[in-house]
């Protein structure tokens, strides 16, 4: 089975591990791909009308950024390359 057959796992939770896969800009905040990241807060659906983010990670330097869940992938998901 290739990697991109592999089902993508969701179940991200406070406290996770992800990897960013591509560069993610957000105003003012900057990642950049392949970083390593830790997940501090994942939102309700639907609780940021205007962007409607659904998780917020921080790097290892103390930067916080929101992102959507196909943005990263879970360290130890079988689809991160």
């Amino acid at each position: 089975m290739r990697h991109s057959d592999r089902p993508i796992d969701y179940d991200i939770s406070v406290g996770d591990l992800v990897i960013i896969l591509d560069n993610v800009d957000l105003f003012l905040s900057s990642v950049y791909s392949q970083k390593i990241c830790i997940v501090i807060a994942v939102f309700p659906s639907n609780t940021n009308v205007v962007f409607n983010f659904e998780l917020r990670i921080m790097t290892a330097e103390g930067h916080r950024v929101d992102v959507w869940y196909h943005e990263v992938r879970k360290i130890g998901d079988s689809n991160v390359q």
